[in-house]
This record gives C-alpha cells, structure tokens and sequence, in this order.
C-alpha cells in the first residue's frame, strides 16, 4: 500500500512539474512574440521588458537566445530624457512633478535618465509656487539621456536652454539685414536725384562756358560717389538678406554688442 502512494505520489509530483514546465514555456514563447509586436509598434519600454522576460533561464534555450538578442537590440533603440528645471534664481529644483498628458513620469528630480518611447511628446512641469510650463520635443529613437530644460522663474519665459524639435522660421535678423539693403535703395534714389538736379546747375552756371572750378564740381562728385555705394550697400544687404532668410531658423541668436565709438554691430550665430 505504501509503495502505491509512494508511486501514486511522484506521478502526480512529475505530472505537476511537467505541467508547470509548459505553461512556463507557453509563457516564454508568449512573452518573446508579444516583445516583437511591440518593438515593431515602436513601444519599446514594454518591448524590452517582454524580452528581459522570455530571456530568463527558466525558459527554453532556443525562445531564450532569441528573446537574449532582441532584448540587447531594444536596449540600444529606447530613448532616455534627463529633466532638469530652474527656478526663480536660476537654481536647479528637485521638487518636481513631470507629466506626459495622465503620466507620471517623475513626482522629484535626481538627475537620473527616464527611459521613454520615441516620438513627439507634451511634457507637463509642476513645482510648489511657481506657474505649471510644458514643452513640446520630439524624442527620437535611440536619442541616449537627452537633457530637457526648463525654467519656471519667469512665466513669460521660455527657458534657458529648451531643446527645439525643429526651427521656428527665420528669426529677425534677415529683416533688419533687408531693411538696411531697402534703405540702401532709397538713398540711392535720392542721391542720384539730387545729383541729376545739381548737375544741371553746374551746366547752366559754368558748364557750357567750361569755367567750372573743383567747389563747383566737388558737391556733384560725392553725392554721385555716395548713390554708388549706397546702391552697392543696397544690393549686398538684399542678396544677404535673402540668403539668411532660407537658411536661418529661431533657434539661431543675434546680438548686438556696443563699439568702442559708441556705435553697434550685430553679431549672429547660426547651428548648421
């Protein structure tokens, strides 16, 4: 009778084990077919966690080397952001709540990557006693610990360093470039028709007797000279102008620094 419990016993003991070792391995296959459904939809946080699954040493050799492979892919392909917001003094604050539409996606800031999927999101910045920001970027795939700034000290303002996700249009510096270019024009315009008027001046009161001296002729000379190169500055700030408007965008900075006599020049910087 014992030895019949006994056998009764291991068969329902392997029977249990045989079993469990089948769910496992539906679970392994399970776990490494949905990882590949959503790597291919791009949600590559749940896709690596599905293949850290099935790469476990309880599942089968052959689903576990796959799901080994996969997960070391998807690992190099998920984007990570690190946050980092300032505050009225332009201190870093970790007292920070950051959302993504309903997500929490940090309640404090350590200076710590948050792994995140690719593409555009809304990002939500909420610190006690300053006004709520959010900031629109585009996380690209496999863009690695990204750093994303922020400042609430100021409602108005945007930020010291806010990544863009893409240019904002020129800027002003092509239509403070064209307005001297268009200024350029008119001034030529004036000066050649002061100069035509001058000109037939000169000819009625000494030309046609050929008495002219250089203090007759000399005002003429440089307001024709002045047309050249006010036409010639003209030209030059047009061209220019057109040239910065296609290739500039927002995040490219101007500005303007004072000179020694008083004066100003405006200075750029443009990212290629």
């Amino acid at each position: 009778m014992r030895r019949a419990l006994a056998f009764l016993l291991a068969t329902a003991t392997t029977a249990t084990t045989a079993i469990a070792s089948a769910d496992q391995a539906d679970k392994c296959a399970d776990d490494a077919e949905a990882g590949q459904s959503l790597r291919d939809d791009h949600k590559l946080v749940d896709a690596r966690t599905r293949f850290l699954s099935c790469a476990q040493a309880a599942c089968p050799k052959e689903v576990r080397s796959d799901c080994a492979d996969f997960l070391e892919e998807t690992k190099k392909l998920v984007p990570s952001v690190v946050f980092r917001v300032h505050g009225k003094d332009g201190q870093d604050l970790t007292n920070v709540v950051v959302k993504s539409g309903d997500v929490v996606l940090a309640r404090t800031l350590d200076g710590t990557a948050n792994d995140v999927d690719p593409g555009p999101y809304t990002f939500r910045f909420e610190a006690p006693g300053l006004p709520p920001k959010e900031l629109k970027i585009l996380v690209a795939e496999g863009e690695q610990q990204r750093i994303v700034e922020i400042s609430l000290g100021d409602q108005g303002a945007a930020g010291p360093a806010v990544p863009s996700e893409a240019g904002g249009g020129p800027g002003p510096l092509p239509w403070i470039v064209g307005g001297v270019g268009v200024a350029g024009l008119g001034a030529f315009a004036v000066l050649q028709g002061l100069a035509a008027s001058e000109y037939g001046d000169v000819e009625d009161r000494c030309g046609a007797a050929g008495t002219c001296t250089d203090d007759d002729l000399d005002p003429l000379r440089i307001k024709y000279v002045s047309s050249a190169v006010s036409l010639g500055v003209g030209v030059a700030c047009l061209a220019t102008a057109t040239v910065l408007f296609f290739t500039l965008d927002s995040s490219d900075s101007v500005s303007a620094s004072p000179t020694a006599d008083g004066g100003a020049y405006v200075a750029f910087r443009h990212r290629f």
